[in-house]
């Protein structure tokens, strides 16, 4: 009887502990974010591009048309996603920008600190 509570209590621990690390992995990624986003706001003649590749790393580019002028900007970067936030660490930067995320339908909603939404479409 002794020996059977033993390996119960053993499986139980063995058990528990797939599920906690499991559920610590930090680094998982979405993968309903993978793919290239594009948010046009054409009142203030803005684009913005966000790749998120499979493999943590991505790319930012925004487009500004001013006066005629088209300005274009591109920034790599590595990403983590959490259940509710992507996290952005642009290439020869320390920093990690965070932005709460949720989908409305096939669109990407990105929150910024001061609750400003964006939504990005598929392309």
């Amino acid at each position: 009887m002794k020996r059977t509570i033993k390996y119960f209590g053993f499986t139980l621990f063995i058990i528990f502990s797939v599920f906690l690390l499991t559920g610590c992995n930090s680094s998982k990624i979405n993968s309903k974010v993978i793919g290239t986003w594009k948010y046009s706001d054409t009142e203030v003649s803005l684009e913005t591009i966000f790749v998120f590749n499979e493999d943590g790393t991505g790319n930012e580019e925004i487009t500004v048309t001013n006066d005629g002028e088209t300005n274009t900007s591109n920034q790599k970067y590595t990403y983590k996603t959490t259940s509710d936030k992507i996290l952005i660490t642009f290439e020869g930067d320390t920093d990690v920008f965070e932005w709460k995320y949720k989908f409305k339908g096939n669109d990407l909603i990105l929150i910024d600190s001061i609750d400003t939404e964006m939504t990005f479409k598929k392309q």
